[in-house]
């Protein structure tokens, strides 16, 4: 019954149904996009090259259409709605990201660091003749590790068209195709793009228009398209050099030996590890290898020299202008944005800038035109192109084992115009300098490397100017290396101090943000440094200690001098003395000599740091001996004018009573 009763319910609604009314149409409003891009620029081809490749016209909505337009002016990169007249992204690194997004073949945000690099360091890309420019230098030493194919990671990104494009203007352009032979990988990355996915592609080459400034794509999946770029973008062609010079590369790769990676480096590394290491204990061990270690050369009396002299903060200041240097020998010159706590780059050029000046107050004393100068541990030559550019008679060699920085270095010193300057790839313990150095000098060298340098200087029998750095990473080389003798020096060995004890205190030498670390960590490396400069004058050095001005230009702000002949300019006394005496009966201040293989210290400045807290004792016992006297001159008076007054008041009394009354 209930079934019957649904059926005639249902006949009955189509009965009174109106058929004649049309349903509503579901079909939506189509959209279209309008990618701006000016033209002749590397930018514009990397962009439509991406939009094809990566299939964007695949993620939006079948109803949508993309107009890529190539515009007049320079600065105009917009992705626009013109349904509904809103900007979607502009900027080129945002308009390149719209492009790229979403979409399976570039993933999301991989490869957005590169894009703001060179946004933001595009003269880096530019092409220079007879050396290979330093973005390239530095796409080699990522692609050579092996961990990547491509620029950002594994699989492609939107990265690769982009430093594709700029590569190509590169290689192009340089006539000595030679000079990429010290950048393989990058050689075999390009020769993979333009043969796999852009020049060469089996699916569907790139092609360029040459009238059209518009071109319409339909993202309606079954329609298909050809990949045309608009006119007025660039267009790379097919390098038959590459070709070749790639195929060699693999020749040469596989009679190394497959086992070998392609242009990686055979030189050591300063330190093994790559980080400290951290075991149960060691923070005790570390807090009682202090406190011996401090005992056992106080015993002797050399802990008092573990105290570093400040510079004269006004001749720092007034050694180096950087306003009247080129911009590229400038710390600002290699620093923009912030860094990782937030700060704003100003903060840390103006750092840099007093690290420098305080290397050179001293080092600008020790030198002379003619002499050869050496900056281990260069890094993109913070000190060593000030140097040549104060000092254009003098030859200045920069040597690190990082090509990336000399890259930077030599691409600094082209644009300063030196001609003084000399950059070298290699370790500190396979340099060698022909007819020798006048002067070795190292800004923070990472853990052993302050020491190759020191010993290097001496086996030149050359002056240094070292500032120590991260002096953690010692102890990974040191418990590696049993056959390595410490401490370096007899003074310290005789003092008693053991070879475990020495290790804990490369452990605990680096500085930390927490006031009681911090103040623990400055001690353990003046030892260190103290152990450095003993072994210096074991080998007929005179040395002095110093502490870079401001003080809070770096935690690590000690600064190791040696002098072979004993002599130091004036100008780099500061706190540490005037430099001039000289021979067994010199009283420098800062200065600490072995003399017929005794210790002869005169740190004059503790002495008068003595003398002047046994004058503030002798004031204070002298106040306080005053103050009681005074205080007992009180009391005594107190004392007589109570007790006349008692007096006073006897004898009225006796008046009064002797007085006849009226």
């Amino acid at each position: 019954m209930d079934i019957q009763s649904r059926e005639l319910g249902t006949r009955y609604l189509l009965a009174h149904t109106d058929c004649t009314t049309k349903p509503k149409s579901s079909k939506k409003a189509s959209i279209t996009y309008i990618i701006s891009i000016p033209r002749a620029t590397t930018w514009s081809w990397a962009i439509f090259t991406t939009f094809y490749k990566a299939n964007k016209r695949l993620t939006l909505p079948s109803n949508t259409t993309c107009i890529l337009r190539t515009v007049d002016t320079d600065t105009s990169y917009t992705v626009t709605n013109q349904t509904t007249s809103a900007v979607v992204a502009t900027g080129r690194v945002d308009v390149l990201k719209w492009v790229a997004t979403s979409t399976s073949w570039y993933g999301r945000k991989r490869g957005t660091w590169w894009l703001k690099n060179i946004d933001a360091n595009e003269e880096l890309w530019k092409p220079t003749q007879s050396i290979v420019p330093t973005a390239l230098v530095k796409l080699q030493a990522g692609l050579r590790s092996g961990k990547r194919k491509f620029v950002a990671m594994k699989n492609i990104t939107m990265a690769d068209p982009l430093v594709f494009a700029y590569t190509y203007e590169i290689f192009s352009t340089i006539e000595d195709v030679s000079i990429f032979d010290e950048i393989p990988q990058v050689v075999l990355w390009y020769q993979r793009m333009q043969e796999t996915y852009f020049l060469n592609s089996s699916e569907s080459p790139l092609l360029h228009s040459n009238t059209k400034c518009d071109i319409t794509v339909p993202c309606l999946r079954a329609t298909s398209v050809g990949y045309i770029v608009p006119c007025g973008c660039s267009q790379p062609a097919v390098l038959a050099w590459c070709n070749e010079a790639s195929k060699r590369f693999l020749i040469e790769s596989t009679q190394n030996g497959t086992n070998r990676k392609l242009g990686k480096s055979e030189v050591r590394k300063w330190y093994k590890g790559g980080g400290q290491s951290h075991t149960k204990g060691k923070s005790k061990r570390i807090k009682n290898a202090l406190i011996q270690v401090k005992k056992k050369l106080e015993n002797v009396k050399i802990f008092q020299k573990c105290v570093p002299c400040a510079l004269n903060i006004d001749q720092v200041q007034n050694c180096c202008c950087f306003n009247t240097l080129p911009f590229s020998v400038d710390p600002a010159s290699m620093m923009s944005g912030k860094d990782q706590r937030g700060r704003d780059a100003s903060v840390k050029i103006e750092k840099k800038r007093n690290q420098v000046r305080s290397m050179l107050q001293i080092i600008l004393n020790l030198i002379k035109d003619g002499d050869t100068a050496v900056e281990f541990a260069a890094g993109s030559g913070y000190i060593g192109l000030v140097l040549a550019a104060l000092r254009p008679n003098i030859n200045v060699i920069l040597m690190d084992q990082n090509p990336v920085s000399m890259q930077y270095a030599r691409s600094r010193a082209m644009k300063a115009s030196l001609n003084n300057i000399k950059c070298v790839v290699g370790d500190i313990r396979d340099f060698h300098v022909e007819g020798g150095y006048q002067i070795g000098f190292a800004l923070h060298a990472c853990g052993s490397a302050s020491d190759y340098a020191l010993d290097h200087c001496i086996q030149n029998k050359a002056n240094y100017v070292i500032a120590p750095c991260c002096a953690g990473f010692m102890q990974n080389t040191l418990n590696d290396d049993k056959n390595i003798i410490i401490p370096t020096s007899n003074v310290i060995r005789n003092a008693g101090v053991t070879r475990d004890e020495f290790i804990s205190l490369t452990a605990g030498a680096d500085h930390s943000s927490h006031p009681d670390q911090a103040e623990s960590g400055r001690t353990a490396m003046a030892m260190l440094d103290l152990d450095r400069n003993l072994r210096a004058e074991e080998n007929g050095y005179v040395t002095k200690y110093y502490r870079m001005v401001p003080e809070n230009c770096t935690p690590k702000n000690q600064i190791l001098v040696g002098t072979v002949d004993g002599v130091e300019s004036n100008g780099a006394d500061g706190n540490g003395g005037d430099g001039n005496s000289k021979g067994d009966d010199r009283k420098i201040r800062g200065d600490f000599v072995i003399v017929n293989n005794q210790i002869n210290c005169n740190y004059n400045n503790e002495v008068e740091r003595e003398k002047e807290e046994e004058k503030e004792k002798e004031t204070a016992v002298k106040t306080k001996e005053e103050e009681k006297e005074i205080q007992k001159g009180k009391e005594r008076t107190e004392n007589t004018d109570v007790a006349n007054r008692k007096v006073d008041g006897k004898k009225t009394t006796k008046k009064i009573s002797g007085c006849e009354v009226q």
